[in-house]
């Protein structure tokens, strides 16, 4: 299946000048041009979580593969969540291979461009892959430190939380301190 969005997320990295943030690129692209991709699931009353799903999977396999077809021109595409930013790298072949073949960079690669996983993905997948994301996330020392920024985190309790109250508090949160709403932009990044 070809990407759509390709060509728009291309002109728009083209013409930042600082890094974007995934969240950028979607406000930028609109909602209408997910449209299409997300509507069975608004039919189907799908949650909001696979409906985000949808789109997040979208922007990344248009970032992927624009990494892979841009490589070859001298030009680096650097995907992270906050720091989405187009190079240039005049580099040798062997360096540009280097990049291309980075373990964790080609384990993501691959999910994102294989469309099964955008296609067969339901909401129970979903709410696995966000609850093994939080459970790394809330692993060992990080864990009192997400939790603060939650507000969750007590001293004096065992702040044993369940998926489903730092889900909603996170919501909640980043919805309260968005910075589209009038929230302070900084504690958004934060959360």
């Amino acid at each position: 299946m070809h990407n759509p969005l390709k060509r728009s997320i291309l002109a728009i990295l083209k013409e930042a000048e600082e890094p974007l943030k995934e969240y950028d690129l979607h406000s930028t692209l609109g909602g209408s041009a997910f449209a299409h991709y997300v509507e069975h699931d608004i039919d189907n009353n799908s949650s909001t979580d696979l409906i985000l799903f949808r789109k997040h999977f979208l922007v990344m396999n248009a970032l992927y593969a624009l990494h892979d077809e841009l490589l070859p021109q001298g030009l680096y595409l650097h995907i992270s969540a906050l720091a989405i930013q187009l190079k240039k790298v005049p580099l040798s072949n062997n360096k540009r291979q280097e990049l291309n073949t980075e373990t964790a960079f080609h384990k993501l690669s691959s999910y994102y461009q294989d469309w099964q996983n955008f296609e067969q993905t339901n909401d129970n997948d979903v709410n696995n892959l966000l609850q093994k994301f939080w459970t790394k996330f809330l692993a060992g020392e990080e864990k009192q430190q997400s939790l603060t920024y939650l507000g969750l985190y007590n001293k004096e309790q065992d702040n044993d939380f369940s998926w489903p109250d730092i889900h909603k508090r996170y919501k909640y949160l980043c919805q309260r301190h968005h910075p589209d709403k009038g929230g302070d932009e900084l504690y958004f990044i934060e959360i």
